[in-house]
C-alpha cells in the first residue's frame, strides 16, 4: 500500500497540487465491440492497432516498425506509422474510433473527489472531462487543448481547468503521438508550453496512471518541462518492479518521488489507496478549516 506523504496531503487539501493523469487512469474502462468487452489500449496496444491498419510498402516501412514494436522503441515506431505508413485521413478514423465510447472509471472519479484546480493529462480520451461535465457541476470545469489560447486567464479564474496537453479526440489530427509531433506543437503554441512549464515551477505534481518508462511521461521529461531543481519534490504513483538504480535516477533527473505500489489484478491495490488518499485529504481539510 502506498504511504501518502504527508507534504503531498498538505498539497492536495489546500488545493495547490495539480494531478497529471496518464493512459493508466483510464485503462479499467470497458465498451462491447461487437459482443467483445474490450479495453483503451496501451501505447505498445494503439502503435499494434494503427500498424494493422498500414498498408505494405516498398521502402519497408511498415516492417521497420513492426520491428521497432518489438523491440519496446515506442516513440521510433510512432514517428514511422505516422510519418510514412499510414494516411491522416486513417490514422484520424482510428484515433476518434479506438477511444471512443467508453465510460470513466473509478480512478477518474477519486480524482475528482480530490478536487484540485488543474487536471492535466496526455491521454487522447475524454473520460474524465466527459464525467466531470455532468450534473451540477458541469459548469466549474473548462477544457484547453494544447492549442487553444487563455491558460494564463484560466488558471487566474475559478474555474476548475482541465488541460489536454496532447490534443484528443475531438480533433485527431491535432494529436500528439510523436518526438515530431511534440516538436512542431511546442514551436507553434510556445506560449501554452512555456505557461505549463510555470505550473510545474509554482505547484506540486501528482502523476497518475503512469509507468516508468512510459512514452508520454517521456515525452514530457525529456522536452525540458521538469529541469529546475528544488527540495520540493513531484509525486509519482507507478507500479513496483523497476530496478532501484533506474528509479534513482529518475529521481535525481526529474525531482519525482516515486510511489509504488502492487500492479496484481488489474491495478486494484491504487485504486484502494487513491480513496484512502481521498479520506485522509478530507479530514486534513476539516482540520485546517
Amino acid at each position: 500500500m502506498i504511504q501518502w506523504p504527508d507534504s503531498l496531503i498538505d498539497e492536495l487539501a489546500a488545493r495547490r497540487c495539480v494531478i497529471f493523469l496518464g493512459s493508466g487512469a483510464s485503462a479499467p474502462a470497458q465498451k462491447l465491440v461487437r459482443d467483445v468487452l474490450v479495453r483503451p489500449p496501451t501505447w505498445a496496444g494503439l502503435l499494434k492497432i494503427l500498424l494493422e491498419k498500414c498498408p505494405a510498402d516498398p521502402q519497408g516501412s511498415k516492417d521497420n516498425a513492426e520491428r521497432l514494436l518489438k523491440k519496446e522503441n515506442y516513440l521510433d515506431c510512432a514517428e514511422i506509422i505516422r510519418k510514412t505508413c499510414l494516411p491522416t485521413a486513417e490514422y484520424n478514423r482510428c484515433i476518434t474510433q479506438t477511444f471512443s465510447g467508453y465510460e470513466a472509471t473509478d480512478i477518474h472519479k477519486a480524482v475528482e473527489t480530490l478536487d484540485q484546480k488543474v487536471v492535466i493529462t496526455t491521454n487522447f480520451d475524454c473520460l474524465y472531462e466527459n464525467h466531470c461535465r455532468q450534473g451540477e457541476g458541469r459548469d466549474g470545469y473548462a477544457i484547453l487543448r494544447y492549442y487553444d489560447g487563455g491558460l494564463i486567464a484560466r488558471m487566474r479564474s475559478p474555474t476548475r481547468l482541465i488541460i489536454k496537453a496532447h490534443g484528443c479526440t475531438s480533433e485527431p489530427e491535432r494529436t500528439i503521438l510523436t518526438k515530431s509531433d511534440f516538436f512542431n506543437a511546442r514551436s507553434e503554441h510556445k506560449g501554452f508550453f512555456d505557461a505549463l512549464e510555470s505550473i510545474f515551477l509554482t505547484h506540486t505534481i501528482l502523476f497518475i496512471g503512469y509507468s516508468i518508462n512510459d512514452p508520454e511521461i517521456q515525452l514530457i521529461l525529456e522536452n525540458n518541462i521538469i529541469t529546475y531543481p528544488s527540495s520540493n519534490p513531484h509525486y509519482a504513483t507507478m507500479p513496483q518492479g523497476a530496478h532501484s538504480s533506474i528509479l534513482s535516477a529518475f529521481k535525481t533527473t526529474n525531482n519525482i518521488d516515486i510511489l509504488e505500489y502492487d500492479s496484481a489484478n488489474n491495478h486494484a491495490e491504487l485504486l484502494e489507496c487513491l480513496k484512502e488518499l481521498c479520506v485522509q485529504v478530507e479530514e486534513r481539510r476539516v482540520l485546517t478549516a
